[in-house]
This record gives C-alpha cells, structure tokens and sequence, in this order.
C-alpha cells in the first residue's frame, strides 16, 4: 500500500510540474507579444561525481546498516524527458522555463567489503556499486538566440533543482577467497540536488538537437558523519533531440 501512495505521489508531482510549464507558455503568449515556443526534449549522457572520494573505495553493508558507500565515479545509464517553454524576444533574449523527468545513475568499483556495521574489517572482493536517482527537475533559464537561415541557435544558462522522488543502491560482486557472490539492492534516502547549467541547441524547422552540462552545488556527503571531511558533487553531461510543439 504504501508503494502505491508513492507512485501516487510522484505521478501527482510530474502533472503538476506539467501543468506549470503549460500555464507558463499560454500565460506568457498572452500577455507578451514576442514568439513563444514549447519544446519537447529527450536525451542521455553520462553521470558521475566528482571530489576527494569515489575510487576503489571499501563498502559497508549489513542488515542494520546499508550502505556507508561512495558516490559512483564512473558514469552509469541515463536518460531524461522534459518539456521546454521559452520566449524569445524581437531582441534575440531568451528566458523559460523546463521541468521534467530524469533517471540518472553513477557506478563505483569496489574492492573490500565488509558485512558487519561499523566494523573495520574489510574481507577482499571484487564488485561494483551502482547508484540510481529518479528525480523532477526544475530549471528556470535564459540566454541569447542567433538566427542563421533556416537554422537558430540557442545557448542558456540558469539553475537547475532536483527533486529525487527514488534513490536506489546496487551492490554486486564476488569474494576474492572464497569465489562467493553477493548482491544487495537498498533504498537511500531522498535528498535534492541543486545545479548549474549550460546548454547549446541547434534547431532546423521544427526538429533539433542539444548537448548540455550541469554541476551539483549539493555536496553527496553533507551530514554524514561517516564521510564527515568529504566532498562529492554531480556532473551530468547530456545530450539528446527536441520537438517543437507550438
């Protein structure tokens, strides 16, 4: 049941960022004369983080205690959806907003594990820790438009929030003495992630593409009093296709 409610839960997050963004374009389209535009997007790339922490660190996992584990450092599989609504003025000023859905997902290589909380023994393994994140995101934005014949092009900047709905870690391996594996998968805690970002878009008619770049301000390991000297922060390189609506 409570699964449910949390499906619930998200599904209710998604229409109401959703229905923002729509009221944001007709709104804005009504009181402003210069053109608007609604924007389908979706993309991949590659997800990591980035600090003083992250390789071939040893892993704690029990029943009690799951995970006291580093950030992946290398990056996994993801991918994002989200809908665009900007305006562009006589000038070539841009400003909108994008919120959506993204799936993103960073690995860690592992080589001691230990299966007793807060001990300091560590048996050898070899194995690989996966981090996965759902998050809504929320990205308010501007930048400047060039036209050039049929192709414009746009490059935007703004701040980027996070909302995690579903944390997820996988670990997997096996023991280096005994040749057993072990496989564990634990929900983490909720938690957002606040970045910068940059994007650059090249449009042809209705059908473009884009590659941006975003940095997390939120630092992976604030209060954790495991990690309590550590710093780890999001890096997501993207990628993808958009569809002009309106």
């Amino acid at each position: 049941m409570h699964r449910f409610e949390q499906l619930g839960c998200h599904r209710s997050a998604m229409k109401k960022l959703t229905a923002a963004t729509i009221a944001f374009f007709f709104i804005s389209r009504i009181i402003h004369a210069q053109d608007m535009e609604l924007n389908l997007n979706a993309g991949s790339g590659f997800f990591k983080y980035t600090g003083n922490v992250g390789r071939d660190s040893p892993l704690l996992f029990s029943e009690s205690a799951f995970p006291a584990n580093t950030p992946g450092h290398r990056p996994g599989f993801s991918y994002m959806f989200t809908l665009e609504a900007k305006r562009i003025t006589v000038s070539g000023l841009i400003y909108g907003l994008e919120t959506g859905y993204q799936l993103l997902q960073s690995k860690t290589d592992q080589q001691d594990v230990s299966t007793i909380s807060s001990s300091s023994f560590f048996l050898p393994a070899k194995g690989r820790s996966t981090t996965t994140t759902s998050y809504v995101c929320i990205n308010p934005f501007f930048g400047y438009r060039l036209n050039s014949n049929k192709w414009h092009f746009d490059f935007q900047g703004g701040v980027d929030y996070g909302i995690s709905i579903k944390k997820t870690d996988k670990i997997e391996g096996t023991y280096t003495t005994s040749g057993e594996r072990f496989s564990k998968r634990t929900r983490l805690e909720n938690r957002p992630d606040f970045r910068t970002k940059i994007k650059i878009a090249a449009v042809y008619n209705r059908t473009g593409i884009f590659a941006g770049y975003a940095y997390g301000f939120t630092n992976y390991f604030d209060d954790n009093a495991y990690y309590q000297d550590s710093k780890a922060h999001s890096n997501f390189l993207s990628a993808g296709i958009s569809f002009k609506l309106l």
